[in-house]
């Protein structure tokens, strides 16, 4: 079987499971607005894949790949090259001292005797492997470091600590619904690049050659690499969002808020008719109101072209198919929402009241004629 027959294989129902939700003709739900924490933690995420990208680009130290000399050239081929370099870079040096340090500044004379003592290091072929293995800082800082086994205990809490402000780094950064997901996607690319990183460093080879045979440091190649890698992960979980899809509890969750949002215009309305009859004024300014909106309804209630628009517009939908669909899907709602957890002690007959006063607060209220106010009045 060819690897075009195990793709067929695996992608085509995936492929034809999104041309169904592509050609599907449904009218789908608007998006939910993006909130100042989503703005906030895709800046934050950019930041940080920046940030790594700045830290990949910064030169790295490697006095071999500098000498340009392959890791296991005979002793004599260093020693020419280094003369060569530290001729060109401290003008009057020579190895019998002739370079005169006494003139040159302090950070002159720091970096070459640090120069010197590094070259008497790599004469030897294990210690250039070393050096390449486990770095130029990890080489020439560690005191107490001897063995190899030294310089990689020497070496994992940097690696280590690199990988943890990398995890807390997503993690602050996805602290909304929109990128929960990529809390899981990130500890899994990050335990995989651990993986492979410490693999690459401490189990191949030491050194990376070129076609022209000059040495460049694995630790620093696989640190570039390494940033590089939390640089795509951020910008990945700082660009792809969470489809915005509505879980039944989402829905839920959408139609209490709007009923509570009725129910509080409804008391709103009870408040403000209650003050305005309980004062003469206000009274009579409401009933004369009324009067005329009465009259301009009875007049366009007796119009002849609005009856047959309005019969022509009901005609058109099936009210009491639509009301028992509505009452299924609000049972299917209540009712997922008690299998979630996300309401508990439902009471049906309040589900059912609820119903009811969800279907009459869809239909316009009808505010108390005069004639009404004139009756609660006596």
């Amino acid at each position: 079987m060819s690897w075009l027959n195990v793709a067929l294989w695996v992608g085509l129902p995936f492929l034809i499971s999104k041309a169904r939700e592509y050609f599907k003709k449904t009218t789908p739900r608007p998006p939910r607005p993006k909130t100042s924490l989503d703005t906030f933690s895709t800046f934050f995420l950019v930041f940080v894949a920046c940030a790594n990208v700045l830290v990949a680009t910064i030169p790295s130290q490697n006095l071999l790949r500098d000498l340009r000399v392959h890791p296991e050239s005979p002793s004599f081929v260093v020693r020419n090259h280094f003369r060569q370099y530290m001729s060109a870079k401290f003008p009057g040096w020579t190895q019998e001292g002739a370079y005169d340090l006494q003139q040159a500044n302090p950070a002159t004379r720091d970096r070459v005797e640090e120069l010197e003592r590094l070259y008497e290091l790599l004469k030897s072929t294990d210690n250039r492997r070393m050096y390449l293995r486990y770095g130029h800082d990890a080489f020439t800082q560690c005191n107490w470091c001897a063995e190899p086994s030294d310089f990689m205990i020497y070496i994992v809490p940097s690696l280590v600590l690199s990988y943890a402000m990398t995890l807390v780094f997503i993690g602050l950064g996805t602290l909304t619904w929109r990128k929960t997901q990529w809390r899981t996607y990130g500890a899994v690319v990050l335990t995989g690049i651990a993986v492979v990183d410490a693999y690459v460093i401490f189990l191949s080879e030491a050194a990376i050659v070129d076609r022209h045979g000059v040495s460049s440091s694995l630790y620093d190649t696989m640190y570039g690499w390494r940033r590089w890698s939390f640089a795509a992960l951020a910008l990945a979980a700082a660009f792809i969002d969470k489809k915005d899809e509505w879980t039944e509890a989402d829905i839920l969750k959408d139609v209490l808020a709007k009923n509570q949002v009725i129910y509080n215009r409804a008391q709103a309305f009870r408040l403000a008719r209650a003050a305005t009859l309980s004062d003469g004024t206000l009274r009579r300014k409401f009933m004369e109101h009324y009067k005329e909106k009465e009259a301009v309804n009875d007049a366009v209630s007796r119009d002849l072209e609005y009856k047959e628009t309005r019969e022509k517009v009901l005609q058109k939908y099936n009210l009491s198919q639509l009301i028992t669909e509505a009452q299924a899907l609000c049972e299917h709602i209540v009712q997922a929402a008690i299998d979630e957890g996300v309401v508990s002690g439902v009471d049906r007959r309040e589900a059912a009241a609820s119903e009811e006063g969800n279907a009459s607060s869809d239909v316009p209220v009808s505010e108390p004629t005069p004639t009404a106010a004139n009756n609660k009045r006596k």
